[in-house]
């Protein structure tokens, strides 16, 4: 409900206070002088109700006790109109039961100000009619005001609980968003990448290599030898601990800028950025020598694998970058296995 105001503006005066609680009126505020009529020693409070108006419900004053009982932070400016607030009883009630005509001025009893649709509060008070002007005296339950004030605290703990409880869940979320987006780019038998974040990778590499000049990247293809053997001889089990072993291998010597990767079944792969091709081959070979000097529970003897070397040429994709590295480690299975073959001349597996 919008606030209305009043004409004929007042001039301020002095006020006084009767002994038994009740705001006076100076002589002259019949006359219409009755701007400033609430004593600063309330005008303050909260819990004492104290607000002038004139006879066509226009505030003339009034304190931050009025102003709470109208669920406001500040009292109503001088002149708005406020008489529309009165619910129990209304504010012409009011001017009845208090006309002089009637042979009394007091209005003594509960009174009831807001608006049904969002509040309503209740007071126990006192409205005389002096001349032109309505006076209105109460007070407030403390014991309500302490109750509410107790709640607002109480929401204001609870608010920053629920603060608190969504800083965590966010972070939790944050968690479990970079634990599930880790478990899709992960091989969950080794540990290592699998082939989408392989794709990934490859493919920003491949970005940085086309537009930086003299940008260096080899891939190594690595398949173990006669995996199928040690399936069919020792067993499914036995053959998971090789595959891991494999890649603990292929970490223990690579950087950790660069990427080991399960491709599928035994074959696997490495991503060396900013690597060049001769480098590159001295990292299969040490991952050659570390695997197969290494014993796996299940297995008589040892197991070797089979590695192929190639580095990233102008204009290839990520599919011309596998296909020239399964060439070259095809070329190390046909020449015995256990073996590492480095790719001569990457253009001619361009097609």
């Amino acid at each position: 409900m919008r606030a209305k105001r009043c004409g004929h503006p007042v001039e301020p005066s002095q006020t006084a206070m009767k002994p038994d609680g009740q705001l006076q009126l100076p002589p002259d505020s019949t006359s219409g002088d009755a701007d400033a009529l609430i004593p600063p020693l309330i005008r303050d409070l909260t819990a004492v109700v104290a607000a002038v108006f004139d006879l066509t419900g226009c505030c003339r004053e009034g304190n931050r006790g009025f102003a709470y009982l109208l669920d406001r932070d500040d009292p109503p400016a001088v002149g708005e109109q406020v008489g529309q607030w009165f619910a129990q009883p209304d504010f012409q009630h009011l001017l009845a039961v208090t006309d002089p005509a009637t042979g009394n001025d007091v209005y003594e009893g509960n009174l009831s100000l807001g608006d049904a649709d969002r509040f309503l509060r209740t007071i126990r008070g006192r409205v005389q009619r002096k001349g032109d002007y309505l006076l209105l005296l109460g007070e407030h339950d403390v014991a309500d005001l302490e109750r509410l004030a107790a709640s607002v605290l109480q929401l204001n703990e609870d608010l920053a609980q629920t603060h608190r409880d969504l800083v965590r869940a966010n972070r939790q979320l944050h968690r479990d968003k970079a634990e599930i987006r880790r478990l899709m780019l992960t091989d969950p038998l080794t540990g290592a990448a699998n082939r989408r974040r392989f794709a990934e990778c490859c493919r920003d590499e491949i970005e940085e290599a086309s537009e930086t000049s003299g940008y260096r990247l080899a891939l190594i293809a690595a398949d173990l030898d006669f995996f199928k053997k040690v399936n069919d001889s020792f067993g499914h089990d036995v053959g998971d601990r090789a595959l891991i072993a494999f890649t603990e291998a292929m970490r223990a010597k690579t950087r950790d800028d660069d990427l080991v990767v399960r491709l599928g079944g035994e074959e696997f792969c490495v991503l060396l950025p900013k690597t060049g091709l001769a480098e590159a081959g001295q990292v299969a070979e040490r991952i050659r020598v570390q695997f197969a000097d290494t014993d796996i529970d299940g297995v008589d003897g040892r197991l070797s694998a089979s590695f192929g070397v190639v580095s990233w040429q102008a204009g290839w994709d990520i599919d011309d970058l596998l296909r020239a590295a399964d060439q070259a480690l095809y070329r190390a299975k046909r020449g015995g296995r256990n073996r590492v073959e480095i790719a001569d001349d990457p253009c001619e597996t361009k097609v």
